[in-house]
């Protein structure tokens, strides 16, 4: 994202199995190699929630 965009990025977060869900960043994420989901939330509150296939 260009600097003094006014575009929001996406808020990532993931987990493991079914434990809690933790920050993963902005736009972009390095997920553990355990992660099993990754949820996304666009800057106008919509949630999906993706699995992660290794």
């Amino acid at each position: 994202m260009a600097r003094g965009s006014t575009t929001s990025s996406a808020a990532l977060s993931y987990r493991v199995g079914a434990g809690r869900w933790h920050d993963a960043g902005r736009g972009a994420a390095l997920l553990p190699a355990d992660a099993t989901q990754v949820r996304v939330t666009t800057a106008g509150g919509t949630t999906t929630t993706v699995p992660v296939d290794s």
